[in-house]
């Protein structure tokens, strides 16, 4: 999204920002060469989200017009956490999509609603 211009805030816990810190710094070095004259290049920072987290919500500062996640749920006890946070980030005309294998239908059909 940075390379259509877009300015991206990663996010994670703690302990993995070290690794996404790395990894954001490879990609920004590849993205800055991949269009070098031109003025659409976005930008990535990463900031620590735990989620049901007030501090770090406002951090970010929400609300973001577009919430990607993928394969952010790995325990039934977290969908609700992710639920309120998703919320707390949005604005009324957000776009949100996340990519998850749902670890129960019913239960993450619920906590969607």
């Amino acid at each position: 999204m940075a390379l259509l211009g877009g300015d991206v805030t990663t996010t994670d816990q703690a302990e993995v920002l070290p690794l996404l810190m790395r990894n954001v710094e490879r990609n920004r070095s590849w993205i800055s060469q991949s269009n070098p004259d031109s003025d659409s290049v976005g930008s990535i920072t990463v900031a620590e989200l735990d989620w049901g987290n007030k501090e770090h919500i406002k951090a970010v500062e929400p609300p973001f017009d577009y919430i990607v996640g993928t394969d952010v749920v790995y325990s039934e006890h977290l969908l609700q956490p992710l639920m309120e946070t998703i919320t707390a980030l949005s604005g009324p005309k957000t776009k949100i999509l996340v990519a998850s294998v749902p670890l129960s239908r019913d239960y993450f059909c619920k906590a969607v609603v």
